[in-house]
């Protein structure tokens, strides 16, 4: 047969379904989140302008993290942040400073709208949260973004360097 053995350039669309997150922000409310590539241009469409000078300090900050958490898989959060590498946090923690909060607000309802097109306009949608809790939707956001934004042979490499680093000191 044709073509057997070689990579196809064509994905089906079941292996090819954004990832989907849907997070508990309270008893009553979840916000579930789509890393759809669609997100991109609802942000761009919506805020009038590219994300990526948005997201970069993001993207930068999350592959470090994304990189050192790869040690200690299998933890929940809270115990993954207490094991880090303090000047691996530190870089990091820098690097989101350079994040205004609206953007990274911006960024969750972009990923929102990609998943659900009725959620309202920005300063309507965040008129229905009571809290915003940072410390469940950031990761959350992270791995989509990770996930969505850089290919899988490389998320493996992200993964691996740590351990590799560990067993080479």
């Amino acid at each position: 047969m044709e073509g057997e053995g070689k990579p196809s350039l064509f994905v089906s669309k079941k292996e090819n379904k954004p990832m989907i997150k849907t997070i508990k922000i309270s008893k009553d409310k979840d916000l579930t989140l789509s890393n759809s590539l669609a997100w991109a241009m609802i942000y761009k469409d919506q805020f009038g302008h590219d994300i990526v000078p948005d997201i970069m300090p993001i993207v930068s900050a999350v592959t470090k993290l994304f990189g050192e958490l790869g040690k200690y898989s299998g933890q929940d959060v809270s115990e993954m942040l207490k094991n880090l590498d303090g000047d691996i946090l530190q870089s990091a923690l820098i690097e989101l400073c350079a994040v205004q909060f609206t953007d990274f607000v911006n960024l969750v309802w972009a990923m929102a709208k990609a998943n659900d097109d009725d959620i309202e306009t920005p300063e309507k949608w965040v008129r229905e949260f009571d809290q915003f809790p940072l410390d469940l939707i950031a990761p959350a956001v992270f791995e989509l973004l990770i996930k969505g934004l850089v290919s899988s042979k490389n998320l493996k490499s992200l993964r691996e360097k740590p351990k590799a680093i560990s067993t080479s000191k």
